[in-house]
């Protein structure tokens, strides 16, 4: 039996994960649960320009966890990819709303549709260039 309890995506951005954090919680009604700077880690060592950077945030979305910093990475870090997200809803309208949300400033790729398989499904990429996928459930017919 497995141990783990959850899995939550960790977004690292390049300077701009303030504004994407804001920018999440009002997109998804998100409730920002934690947010620190690189210049408040204790003994220092973040770069001075870098010191505004976020170091660590975890917004609430329903009852998931979106983690988001600021990297600015080394020599040997390696390299960052932000991946796909795929959001589970269980109200198309809802979903609607927030995929129209992130979409500004971004770029839909496939707008919401009736999917073959039964459910709503829409894809885009939001104004940071992480690539979102939309999912909801159809309800089966009465």
């Amino acid at each position: 039996m497995s141990s783990v309890i959850g899995l939550w995506a960790h977004l690292l951005f390049n300077g701009v994960a303030n504004e994407a954090i804001d920018h999440y919680a009002q997109a998804l009604d998100a409730t920002v649960a934690a947010r620190m700077f690189w210049r408040d880690m204790p003994g220092g060592g973040a770069p001075e320009d870098k010191a505004g950077w976020v170091m660590h945030s975890r917004l609430i979305v329903g009852k998931n966890s979106l983690l988001v910093a600021d990297d600015f990475g080394g020599p040997d870090a390696p390299p960052k990819t932000n991946g796909t997200l795929m959001i589970e809803f269980n109200d198309a309208a809802d979903m609607a709303k927030k995929f129209e949300a992130l979409a500004v400033g971004g770029k839909v790729l496939m707008p919401i549709h009736d999917a073959f398989w039964g459910a709503k499904f829409g894809q885009l990429v939001d104004k940071f260039g992480v690539p979102w996928m939309f999912h909801c459930e159809s309800k089966p017919a009465a």
